[in-house]
């Protein structure tokens, strides 16, 4: 006999089993087929060269503190799009006027 509760069938073990103990059985499960469990990022550098200050860091927190410090700041990262200006398109006016230039040049130069 099953005591009361939320119970589901769990696919895996063929059995009746806690809704919350299943739960978070399939989180984990879940998570670990995604590689959540695998991303951890390291703070760790290999000697890294500070122009800000001329010292030398191998803890990415301590030298990002050190560029601050200095009155800088760090710009990037994953996308380019970010720290890049995007360029100025040309208007027809201008697109125009470059090609009239262009043909008095070619013509009268």
């Amino acid at each position: 006999m099953t005591k009361g509760g939320t119970w589901v069938f769990d696919k895996d073990t063929q059995k009746m089993v806690r809704k919350e103990t299943w739960s978070s059985r399939q989180a984990k499960k879940t998570a670990h087929a995604r590689g959540i469990a695998h991303n951890i990022i390291s703070d760790q550098l290999n000697d890294l060269y500070s122009h800000a200050d001329g010292k030398r860091y191998d803890s990415k927190r301590a030298y990002y503190a050190a560029v601050k410090r200095a009155g800088c700041e760090i710009v990037g990262g994953m996308r380019p799009e970010s720290y890049v200006a995007p360029k100025k398109r040309p208007t027809k006016t201008e697109i125009v006027g470059d090609i009239k230039r262009a043909m008095q040049e070619i013509s009268w130069g």
